[in-house]
């Protein structure tokens, strides 16, 4: 396997909890590129999933209309339009720059992803297929903690 990775376990209690945490976290690498989410059941995930990054630009667009400050308000409005710019997708284009709910198998043939979300149990060769398939100084989210 590549050693250029840097893999973060995390645990969380409920599938609901971990859309919401991986949204929280995907608000610090959505520009770092590619990323893909690793689930058994796509599309099921993929509607709390956007619910939860709606969820947060809310909160984001709340704090940009309490705030007084010429400065800030330039900043959330900037970041707002980052983020409306991402696109979330369940299904397999060959390259998107955006994030991609999938499953194993699928995540083998992807290519360059520079954040993947494990949230659910991979067998071993897949996981090596996918992990040497990653971009350079990656970060592998574990949240079934395989690595």
């Amino acid at each position: 396997m590549k050693s250029n990775y840097y893999v973060e376990q995390r645990t969380v209690n409920s599938s609901a909890e971990l859309c919401a945490d991986i949204a929280r976290h995907l608000m610090t690498r959505y520009k770092a590129g590619p990323v893909a989410i690793v689930v058994d059941k796509p599309f099921s995930f993929f509607s709390p999933l956007r619910k939860s990054w709606l969820h947060l630009t809310k909160t984001i667009l709340i704090d940009r209309a309490q705030s007084l400050e010429m400065e800030k308000i330039r900043d959330y409005s900037y970041f707002l339009g980052e983020l409306r710019k991402l696109s979330f997708t369940v299904t397999q284009p060959e390259r998107i720059n955006g994030v991609v709910v999938v499953t194993p198998e699928d995540c083998m043939a992807r290519h360059g992803d520079t954040t993947l979300y494990l949230a659910c149990k991979v067998s071993k060769s897949c996981l090596k297929s996918i992990v040497n398939k990653l971009s350079g100084n990656a970060v592998i989210v574990d949240y079934a903690h395989q690595m």
